[in-house]
């Protein structure tokens, strides 16, 4: 039957400066040999819309449903079928609905960066968006020697505008399973996020661990939630506590937030569907995902040999909800979390956070047959009663078998065989589920991984630093949806710090604010250089929407020595009591302490401090806390916030100050800036004269908190070498050190040099233009002399009749 009945569509069409190119490469291929010392990379990031199929000019053809199948629409009344087989690299189906959002070189999720550790990366990002800035971080990089490299905007450095291009050049280090994503607004959760792999180098492979199998496989597996709507619009909606009319404003149902096992919040706003490698479905009938909305869409499928070991890369990087993630009929032997080698522990599932990264190993020994990847959510319970959790799926196809969908089931947890959970945010599960916890605390890192990163043991008091940070909902708020840390609603600073560390007005200060348990402030915590830091996150308050926060830091990977969970109801999983390991003087629980004093300088009963594993993301649990360490060796401007996307923006972050800015790495000659400005009235006034701004006495000076270090920077190796000025008597500085004063460069005194000359050059040219000019205005005037005296002559003779007519006329011509 023809489908030229059908009622019409929009056409879209779609122009880039390049053309799209879609299709996520899963297996984990590096981009540079290893012995390549530089790596780059070449990004333009643009718009692209879901179900549009894209010819190789850039036009595009919205991708309809007719009939139970897939169509392109070339035309109004055109319909052309697509051929899954060769058309999934054509378009980004997502989960089957419409979306705009930001594509790196097209794709979505954006090109895997896998490179070698060690090597140095180069990445030219161009900014073709028509309106928003955009930064990339580098999610589980350290950036030694590069913190304004982080990629944090407001934070590390400016956001790159709009036609804009910025080359971010960093070490990949440390080696592991990381991954890069914008950190600006909400443009992470709407396109702009991808895989970053650093391999170890191959002359260290033998040395690191012998407990691997020889692998046949190594797959990246990027996990997030999806919604139709723009992030923007979410968070916005969450921030107005809009809540409850997510089904529509118009609707007559209401939303209720989803609970964990626990009791916890976890779904804030409705679960639409999930996607793995940018592949997903809606699923009308949770109960049977072998009925989706539209079985037509591509599934994301993992090809294995039989009696081969394959490697999985799960990385979250959703909005909002946590995933566990299991393979139907096989065990998963977690070998990795955030990058940092663990010791082999085995599982039914593992449970993966926003922000979080978990490598697992499979042995494919099952029949030749496919089976389901699950990655399901961790609801529970609402207000109605059990729910159904939702699922995002792909396919393990075993070689040889007939490329139809699984009909597996997961593990089915029993008493006398409970499941093995590794990574809960919560101490247990009510006993009905059979289901045992791990947390992440409980994972050992490898004699290899804790030899090259010791836990940083404190020789005195002196050198110790204990730090409690409580990330919470705020009860006294008057918005509906508020987050802080210690009380404290972050607000970002006007410029990047790491830029101009010493420039005032640039943040909004916390020191005459009343922040016992509310205020909105510049949140900033000092660490001090090359002390033992001892973090602990804390999850306190009595929000009834209260839940587990995937707490992240920028700059570092520290250890995680023990989780300190509440009180449960064995039997229900409820939450009965917080934890009473921490004594709260407010009732956000800011100004915390250890309730037994004999705790503090590190003296935490069940500590781990032998091989403890290393995270730069932990899940803390509600009403529960985590004891981090590390050592303050990476000085610069890191951020820390919760990687719940709308918890972070809402407020629920906090700047850590390394050092102090003389320890930081000076920025580059001719880095970009940015900031605020105000004109004055008097200053404005001065404009308006008929001789402007030239009339003013005094010449502008740069103001001296704005002055750029006199450094010259060697942009490879990243060594900043200062150059020598006489000293400044009135100053005083420590023995040893250079004094370093916030003048203008060599930089700028060779472009004063040259502008003096082009002044010189443009006064010459006007001395010779004005001589030219004389002189002929001289020539001129001499010859019109000449000419008048000749008619006199002339007329003369005409009178005296000396001369004939013709020869007068001829004369006159």
């Amino acid at each position: 039957m023809p489908l030229t009945s059908f009622l019409p569509f929009l056409y879209i069409s779609v122009l880039f400066t390049y053309s799209p190119a879609f299709g996520f490469e899963h297996n984990v291929k590096p981009h540079c040999p290893p012995d390549k010392e530089v790596c780059e990379f070449d990004w333009v990031v643009d718009y692209v819309e879901t179900m549009i199929y894209y010819e190789d000019g850039g036009a595009g053809h919205p991708i309809v449903v007719r009939n139970g199948s897939l169509y392109q629409r070339s035309s109004c009344n055109t319909y052309i079928p697509i051929d899954i087989s060769k058309d999934s690299e054509k378009a980004i189906f997502a989960d089957g609905s419409y979306k705009l959002i930001y594509g790196i070189n097209g794709h979505y999720p954006g090109p895997s960066v896998v490179v070698y550790e060690g090597q140095q990366v180069v990445v030219n990002l161009k900014n073709n968006l028509l309106m928003e800035g955009l930064t990339i971080h580098w999610h589980g990089m350290v950036q030694w020697h590069t913190p304004w490299m982080d990629g944090v905007g407001t934070v590390s450095h400016c956001p790159i505008n709009p036609g804009e291009t910025f080359q971010y050049r960093f070490l990949a280090d440390p080696p592991g399973t990381h991954w890069y994503h914008s950190h600006l607004g909400t443009e992470r959760t709407d396109g702009l996020s991808g895989a970053l792999i650093v391999l170890p180098k191959p002359e260290k492979l033998e040395n690191l661990r012998d407990d691997l199998p020889e692998l046949s496989g190594d797959f990246v597996m990027v996990v997030t939630d999806w919604k139709l709507d723009a992030s923007i619009e979410t968070k916005s909606e969450a921030d107005w506590g809009l809540n409850p009319f997510s089904y529509g404003f118009n609707e007559t149902k209401c939303y209720s937030i989803t609970l964990d096992a626990t009791g916890g919040a976890v779904g804030l706003f409705p679960f639409e569907s999930a996607l793995i490698n940018g592949r997903g479905n809606h699923y009308l009938n949770k109960d049977n995902p072998e009925q989706p909305d539209i079985p037509e869409l591509p599934t994301e499928t993992f090809v294995v040999n039989r009696y081969g070991y394959y490697r999985f890369r799960v990385i979250n990087t959703g909005m909002l909800f946590a995933f566990r993630i299991s393979v139907d009929k096989h065990d998963i032997q977690i070998i990795s979390v955030d990058g940092n080698d663990v010791v082999m522990t085995s599982a039914e599932s593992v449970i993966v956070h926003g922000g979080e990264r978990v490598d697992f190993i499979i042995l494919a020994s099952e029949d030749i047959a496919n089976y389901w990847v699950r990655a399901q959510s961790i609801e529970d319970t609402n207000s109605e009663g059990p729910v159904v959790q939702d699922t995002a799926l792909a396919v393990l196809r075993y070689n040889g078998s007939r490329e139809v969908q699984p009909k597996t089931h997961r593990y089915e947890c029993r008493p006398k065989d409970p499941c093995r959970v590794v990574n809960c945010p919560f101490g247990q599960y009510p006993d009905s589920y059979s289901i045992t916890c791990v947390a992440a605390s409980e994972l050992k890192s490898t004699s290899a991984q804790i030899k090259a990163h010791p836990v940083p043991i404190a020789s005195s008091p002196l050198e110790f630093q204990e730090i409690f940070l409580n990330f919470h909902f705020s009860s006294t708020a008057k918005v509906p949806f508020t987050t802080a840390v210690n009380g404290h609603v972050f607000v970002p600073p006007t410029s990047p710090p790491q830029i101009y560390p010493k420039q005032e007005n640039t943040t909004t200060s916390c020191e005459s604010l009343n922040c016992t348990d509310h205020c909105k402030c510049t949140y900033i915590v000092k660490l001090e250089k090359d002390k033992t830091v001892q973090i602990v996150f804390l999850n306190m308050d009595d929000a009834p929407f209260g839940m587990p926060h995937p707490i992240h830091m920028h700059g570092h990977h520290f250890h995680v020595l023990k989780t300190g969970f509440p009180h449960y109801n064995s039997t229900t999983g409820e939450i009965l009591d917080r934890n009473r390991d921490i004594k709260c003087s407010t009732k956000s629980c800011n100004g915390a302490s250890w309730r037994n004093e004999e705790w503090n300088f590190g003296n935490v009963p069940g500590l781990n401090l032998e091989n403890p594993p290393q995270k730069d993301t932990i899940a803390v649990p509600r009403n529960g806390y985590v004891v981090v360490r590390l050592k303050a060796d990476n000085p610069g401007y890191w951020f820390m916030h919760c990687h719940i996307e709308i918890h972070q923006i809402a407020g629920m972050a906090v700047l850590l100050q390394e050092g102090d800015t003389s320890d930081m790495e000076p920025v580059p000659e001719g880095f970009p800036t940015c900031g605020s400005f105000q004109m004055s009235e008097k200053e404005f006034k001065q404009y308006l004269t008929p001789e402007g701004a030239r009339k003013r006495e005094k010449k502008q000076t740069r103001p001296s908190d704005v002055l750029v270090e006199e450094v010259d920077y060697h942009v490879v190796d990243y060594i900043p070498v200062v150059i020598d000025k006489p000293s400044d008597p009135s100053s005083s500085r420590e023995s040893g050190t250079i004094s370093r004063k916030y003048l203008h460069s060599a930089y700028h005194h060779r472009h004063h040099v040259i502008l003096i000359a082009l002044l010189g050059l443009s006064l010459l040219l006007n001395l010779v233009f004005i001589s030219f000019y004389l002189c002929k205005k001289f020539r001129r005037s001499s010859t019109l002399e000449k000419l008048s005296q000749k008619k006199a002559t002339l007329m003369d003779n005409l009178i005296q009749g000396n001369l004939k007519h013709s020869e007068s006329k001829q004369r006159l011509v």
